[in-house]
């Protein structure tokens, strides 16, 4: 009780503050233009925000520590978060497992593949073949954080893609390298296997990363997928035709042969393209309730809009009643998921208290 009579006397503190520091904020013709008085009313203006913001802060501090403190439940707590307006049930993102499971398919493909021709530490090898093409396929994702390495209307952005392809290289060459000190190898015959003769196959994530980058940036349309599918597949299978080139020239050897290579390349290929551009185009759905209705939130990245979100309202349920159809309400537009959502949940709880009220 203490703590609520003082952040009440706070708030009417403020508010007599308001009344006196408002009408000092209006410009004035007999001081337009001084610079003291632009500095007094900063000054004012500045210390009423500092006021405004500590109130702030010191009410939700006060009503999380109520909420957490009288929420028996999580789902008790949640609901009443949900009451004062916070987002908190966003559907989580299984992006990073469908990635794991990607990671777990390519390192079975590739063990049994080095297990049937005979490689020696197939294991090992049939483990790091497999990082390295995941992690190109992280990079394409992680550099899609900035603008600039994001496709902009009919702009590609060729400057991300270079540059996925560059870390991608990067990091297929430590992975390669590492293999060679983790199967016995010294450091400096590491390097110089790596130097002469295994380089190349850092050029297979580098295209990858590069291509991957390209195909999120597209829209999503009906058969998409299988088409990205092929396209991945046959590129990597006709980009490992100068990888092995370059390979052959380095070490003078004739193993492995170009089919082979192809035909697991191809392999790899259309695994990835079936799944992974698909996976980070997929919307987010948000689900939340308010007033007994069902607010359904599905935003969606698109390249000229920034992010786009479509509003369903479900009505309440009647025992007895067969599930009636939602209401689809006008799209909203924002720069971020965020906004897009607060945006979305703001208009369809603007609604919902339209239709509630008589007449």
């Amino acid at each position: 009780m203490d703590n609520i009579r003082h952040l009440m006397k706070e708030y009417k503190d403020l508010e007599a503050h308001a009344h006196c520091v408002f009408p000092m904020l209006k410009p004035s013709k007999a001081l337009d233009g001084s610079q003291e008085f632009d500095q007094i009313q900063k000054d004012l203006a500045e210390s009423f925000l500092a006021a405004a913001e500590r109130l702030e802060e010191n009410l939700c501090d006060l009503v999380s520590r109520g909420i957490l403190t009288c929420g028996l439940t999580a789902r008790a707590r949640s609901a009443e978060f949900e009451k004062i307006g916070f987002m908190i049930n966003v559907a989580p993102d299984h992006l990073l497992d469908h990635m794991v499971g990607l990671y777990v398919c390519l390192t079975v493909l590739y063990i049994g593949y080095f297990k049937i021709i005979g490689r020696p530490n197939y294991m090992l090898i049939g483990v790091v073949i497999p990082t390295s093409y995941v992690g190109a396929i992280l990079t394409a994702f992680w550099l899609k954080r900035w603008k600039w390495a994001r496709r902009e209307g009919d702009n590609l952005p060729i400057a991300g893609y270079v540059l996925s392809a560059v870390t991608a290289f990067g990091f297929a060459s430590l992975t390669s390298f590492s293999l060679g000190v983790l199967t016995a190898y010294g450091v400096v015959e590491s390097w110089n296997i790596f130097k002469s003769r295994t380089w190349p196959w850092s050029l297979m994530s580098a295209f990858v990363t590069a291509l991957v980058a390209y195909l999120i940036d597209q829209k999503e349309r009906p058969g998409m997928r299988w088409r990205e599918t092929v396209a991945v597949a046959l590129g990597c299978a006709l980009w490992s035709i100068p990888v092995l080139y370059l390979i052959h020239d380095a070490c003078g050897c004739t193993s492995p042969p170009y089919w082979r290579v192809m035909i697991v390349s191809a392999l790899t290929g259309s695994l990835i393209g079936f799944f992974v551009p698909t996976w980070r185009r997929r919307p987010l759905t948000t689900v939340s309730w308010y007033e007994r209705f069902k607010v359904v939130v599905t935003t969606r990245t698109d390249q000229e809009s920034g992010v786009v979100a479509t509003i369903d309202v479900f009505p309440p349920q009647v025992p007895g009643v067969p599930g009636q159809r939602a209401e689809q309400l006008p799209s909203v537009e924002a720069i971020s998921t965020d906004d897009a959502i607060a945006e979305a949940v703001r208009s369809a709880r603007t609604w919902i208290n339209a239709r509630q009220q008589p007449g």
